[in-house]
Protein backbone atom coordinates (compact mmCIF):
# COMPACT_ATOMS: atom_id res chain seq x y z
CA UNK A 1 0.00 0.00 0.00
CA UNK A 2 1.05 3.45 -0.90
CA UNK A 3 2.33 5.69 2.03
CA UNK A 4 0.05 7.89 1.58
CA UNK A 5 -2.62 6.46 1.23
CA UNK A 6 -1.82 4.28 4.42
CA UNK A 7 -1.88 7.35 6.27
CA UNK A 8 -4.92 8.92 4.94
CA UNK A 9 -6.88 5.43 5.62
CA UNK A 10 -5.56 5.43 9.27
CA UNK A 11 -6.59 8.93 9.72
CA UNK A 12 -9.91 8.29 8.14
CA UNK A 13 -10.58 5.78 10.81
CA UNK A 14 -9.23 7.82 13.62
CA UNK A 15 -10.64 11.30 13.22
CA UNK A 16 -13.51 10.90 15.88
CA UNK A 17 -15.08 7.91 18.17
CA UNK A 18 -14.00 5.30 17.09
CA UNK A 19 -15.80 3.15 14.85
CA UNK A 20 -15.79 -0.70 13.61
CA UNK A 21 -12.67 -0.68 11.46
CA UNK A 22 -10.33 1.70 13.38
CA UNK A 23 -7.84 0.81 12.04
CA UNK A 24 -5.21 -0.92 14.87
CA UNK A 25 -1.14 -0.60 14.53
CA UNK A 26 1.93 -1.63 16.41
CA UNK A 27 4.53 1.11 18.34
CA UNK A 28 6.49 1.56 14.97
CA UNK A 29 3.38 4.10 14.00
CA UNK A 30 3.90 7.67 14.83
CA UNK A 31 0.98 9.79 15.00
CA UNK A 32 1.23 13.52 15.71
CA UNK A 33 -2.80 14.98 16.21
CA UNK A 34 -4.05 12.85 13.10
CA UNK A 35 -0.75 12.47 11.06
CA UNK A 36 1.07 9.78 10.46
CA UNK A 37 4.79 10.65 10.42
CA UNK A 38 6.44 7.24 11.16
CA UNK A 39 6.07 3.47 9.96
CA UNK A 40 8.56 0.48 11.35
CA UNK A 41 9.64 3.59 13.94
CA UNK A 42 10.99 5.35 10.49
CA UNK A 43 9.32 8.26 9.11
CA UNK A 44 6.72 7.51 6.32
CA UNK A 45 7.32 7.91 2.93
CA UNK A 46 4.60 9.00 0.88
CA UNK A 47 5.22 7.38 -2.28
CA UNK A 48 6.98 3.59 -0.53
CA UNK A 49 4.94 0.73 -1.05
CA UNK A 50 4.35 -0.67 2.33
CA UNK A 51 3.27 -4.21 4.01
CA UNK A 52 0.01 -4.33 5.38
CA UNK A 53 -1.45 -6.89 7.58
CA UNK A 54 -5.70 -6.78 7.38
CA UNK A 55 -8.31 -8.10 5.54
CA UNK A 56 -9.07 -7.59 1.68
CA UNK A 57 -12.91 -6.29 2.87
CA UNK A 58 -11.29 -4.00 5.27
CA UNK A 59 -9.96 -2.44 2.24
CA UNK A 60 -13.10 -1.58 0.34
CA UNK A 61 -16.28 -2.11 2.33
CA UNK A 62 -15.96 1.78 3.14
CA UNK A 63 -14.92 1.68 7.06
CA UNK A 64 -11.54 3.65 5.49
CA UNK A 65 -13.20 5.93 2.80
CA UNK A 66 -9.89 6.59 1.29
CA UNK A 67 -9.22 2.96 1.29
CA UNK A 68 -12.24 1.97 -0.42
CA UNK A 69 -11.93 4.68 -2.78
CA UNK A 70 -8.68 3.53 -3.95
CA UNK A 71 -9.68 0.05 -3.90
CA UNK A 72 -12.65 0.69 -5.77
CA UNK A 73 -10.68 2.11 -8.34
CA UNK A 74 -7.80 0.13 -8.93
CA UNK A 75 -8.54 -3.50 -8.07
CA UNK A 76 -5.56 -4.38 -9.48
CA UNK A 77 -3.54 -3.66 -6.72
CA UNK A 78 -5.52 -5.85 -4.39
CA UNK A 79 -3.50 -9.04 -4.23
CA UNK A 80 -4.65 -11.92 -6.11
CA UNK A 81 -6.51 -14.71 -4.26
CA UNK A 82 -4.29 -17.09 -2.92
CA UNK A 83 -1.18 -14.63 -3.23
CA UNK A 84 -2.20 -12.92 0.67
CA UNK A 85 -2.33 -14.92 4.06
CA UNK A 86 -5.87 -15.53 5.02
CA UNK A 87 -5.68 -14.28 8.78
CA UNK A 88 -8.70 -16.09 10.22
CA UNK A 89 -7.07 -18.96 9.09
CA UNK A 90 -3.90 -18.40 10.79
CA UNK A 91 -4.69 -17.33 13.55
CA UNK A 92 -7.27 -20.42 14.28
CA UNK A 93 -4.52 -21.94 12.96
CA UNK A 94 -2.09 -21.13 15.69
CA UNK A 95 -4.76 -21.41 18.10
CA UNK A 96 -5.70 -24.60 17.31
CA UNK A 97 -1.80 -26.43 17.69
CA UNK A 98 -1.82 -24.57 21.01
CA UNK A 99 -5.21 -25.91 22.23
CA UNK A 100 -4.11 -29.26 20.98
CA UNK A 101 -0.96 -29.21 22.74
CA UNK A 102 -2.72 -28.30 25.89
CA UNK A 103 -5.14 -31.44 25.59
CA UNK A 104 -2.28 -33.39 24.90
CA UNK A 105 0.11 -32.69 27.99
CA UNK A 106 -3.51 -32.06 30.19
CA UNK A 107 -4.99 -36.19 29.14
CA UNK A 108 -1.45 -37.38 29.76
CA UNK A 109 0.26 -38.95 32.18
CA UNK A 110 3.64 -36.74 32.36
CA UNK A 111 3.25 -33.17 34.24
CA UNK A 112 4.87 -30.45 31.56
CA UNK A 113 4.29 -27.37 33.54
CA UNK A 114 4.87 -26.79 36.66
CA UNK A 115 7.11 -28.15 39.65
CA UNK A 116 8.97 -31.48 38.95
CA UNK A 117 6.75 -34.72 39.86
CA UNK A 118 8.47 -38.17 40.04
CA UNK A 119 5.25 -39.85 37.91
CA UNK A 120 7.35 -42.58 37.70
CA UNK A 121 8.60 -44.22 34.41
CA UNK A 122 5.72 -43.33 31.71
CA UNK A 123 5.41 -43.95 28.11
CA UNK A 124 4.27 -41.51 26.28
CA UNK A 125 1.15 -43.68 25.43
CA UNK A 126 -0.85 -42.28 22.23
CA UNK A 127 -3.69 -45.17 22.26
CA UNK A 128 -4.31 -44.03 26.28
CA UNK A 129 -4.12 -40.46 25.35
CA UNK A 130 -6.92 -40.87 22.57
CA UNK A 131 -9.06 -43.34 24.26
CA UNK A 132 -9.48 -40.77 26.80
CA UNK A 133 -11.18 -38.45 24.10
CA UNK A 134 -13.11 -41.15 22.56
CA UNK A 135 -16.49 -40.66 24.60
CA UNK A 136 -18.39 -43.29 22.48
CA UNK A 137 -15.68 -45.77 22.26
CA UNK A 138 -16.14 -45.92 18.29
CA UNK A 139 -12.04 -45.69 17.54
CA UNK A 140 -12.71 -42.29 16.39
CA UNK A 141 -11.90 -38.91 17.99
CA UNK A 142 -14.87 -36.72 16.57
CA UNK A 143 -15.00 -33.05 15.95
CA UNK A 144 -17.85 -33.31 18.71
CA UNK A 145 -15.12 -34.78 21.07
CA UNK A 146 -12.73 -32.37 20.44
CA UNK A 147 -15.25 -29.70 20.96
CA UNK A 148 -16.17 -31.53 24.65
CA UNK A 149 -12.34 -31.48 25.35
CA UNK A 150 -11.90 -27.79 25.12
CA UNK A 151 -14.50 -27.42 27.80
CA UNK A 152 -14.12 -30.40 30.13
CA UNK A 153 -9.94 -30.97 29.61
CA UNK A 154 -8.71 -27.00 29.35
CA UNK A 155 -11.97 -25.09 31.07
CA UNK A 156 -12.80 -23.55 28.05
CA UNK A 157 -16.05 -21.94 27.90
CA UNK A 158 -17.91 -23.09 24.61
CA UNK A 159 -20.97 -22.89 22.71
CA UNK A 160 -22.49 -25.95 21.85
CA UNK A 161 -23.10 -24.96 18.29
CA UNK A 162 -19.77 -23.15 17.28
CA UNK A 163 -17.68 -25.52 16.42
CA UNK A 164 -15.03 -23.70 14.91
CA UNK A 165 -11.87 -23.95 16.65
CA UNK A 166 -12.99 -27.61 17.69
CA UNK A 167 -12.88 -28.43 13.61
CA UNK A 168 -9.13 -26.31 13.36
CA UNK A 169 -8.15 -28.59 16.30
CA UNK A 170 -9.51 -31.88 15.29
CA UNK A 171 -8.01 -30.99 11.34
CA UNK A 172 -4.49 -30.26 13.40
CA UNK A 173 -4.63 -33.40 15.54
CA UNK A 174 -5.70 -35.58 12.69
CA UNK A 175 -2.17 -36.26 11.23
CA UNK A 176 -3.18 -38.83 8.72
CA UNK A 177 -6.40 -36.87 7.53
CA UNK A 178 -9.11 -39.84 7.87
Amino acid sequence: MPGWLLADGITATHAGDPIPGWVQYDDGVKQEGLVITHVGGIEIEPDRIYRVATKISDLTNGQSKPWTEYYKEHPECLPPKGAYVNLYSELMAFFAKNMWRKIWEAIGPNKTSGPKIDLGHHSCDPAGRLAKLDLDHDGIVSVDEIHVALRDVLGLSVDPTEKSLAEYVHSFADTTGD
